[in-house]
């Protein structure tokens, strides 16, 4: 199973029939097409902000964490934005973000940066989607955005 359509199991598990974001290549292609098959719809939004927060809302209205998703670089750091704001409204989100390789960590490169400080301390639950422990981290960031003070996650999915 692809670590999307993984994803896109979670969230319809979870009772999310959709989720939002900017179309883009790598992995927000798969996610999209994961929930395709699912029946986990893909909301097109103007504004990566606009993805999480009616996410956020979207899995308020179903008792859940809603789902947006982003792809590095700047379409995270605007993605952050809307993250602020679930923060501050106390709604549940999980923010899914395209991330470089862990190859390229740490060097300068168009599009590219640490998504967790970008994020900073908004954020209740930050991982790096690994094949060995994506079942657990999805279901980690699921339970994360609802525990306590409700709130945005990130996690981070390497290009790779």
């Amino acid at each position: 199973m692809k670590l999307a359509d993984l994803i896109m199991a979670d969230a319809y598990e979870r009772g999310v029939r959709h989720f939002f974001g900017l179309p883009g290549g790598g992995a927000p292609l798969d996610l999209m097409e994961g929930g395709r098959k699912i029946g986990v719809d893909f909301i097109a939004v103007a504004h990566e902000s606009s993805a999480a927060i009616m996410a956020a809302y979207n899995g308020l209205m179903n008792e859940t964490a809603g789902v947006a998703l982003a792809i590095k670089g700047v379409g995270a750091a605007n993605l952050a934005s809307g993250a602020a704001t679930t923060y501050f409204e106390r709604a549940p989100v999980i923010c899914y973000c395209e991330s470089a390789p862990d190859d390229a960590m740490g060097r300068e490169l168009v599009s590219l940066c640490e998504h967790e400080k970008l994020f900073g301390p908004m954020a209740k639950y930050y991982a790096r989607l690994n094949p060995e422990q994506a079942g657990n981290v999805i279901q980690e960031a699921a339970f994360w955005a609802n525990d306590g003070r409700p709130g945005p996650v990130l996690v981070d999915i390497p290009s790779d």
